[in-house]
């Protein structure tokens, strides 16, 4: 609502913005927390990459599924 994205990336925190309009919608991660978890950095680093490179979503009842233009999507299951 306040457009403020925020979550867990497996090891840190992360923060930033985002925005919805008639074109899809961006992401900007704008920083996280700075821990190291060893055997999940690699990992968090590609997800933490895949926010920034958001372009459409999908919201389908318990299912938010955001798509990168490269392909690749990342996809939250409320539970």
């Amino acid at each position: 609502e306040k457009g403020e994205v925020n979550g867990f990336a497996g090891c840190n925190q992360y923060f930033g913005a985002y925005k919805v309009d008639e074109n899809g919608i961006s992401i900007m991660p704008s920083g996280s927390t700075k821990a190291f978890c060893q055997g999940v950095m690699e990992l968090e680093d590609a997800f933490l990459r895949g926010l920034a490179e958001v372009k459409t979503y999908t919201l389908t009842n318990d299912k938010l599924e955001l798509n990168c233009n490269t392909g690749m999507a990342i996809q939250f299951v409320k539970k």
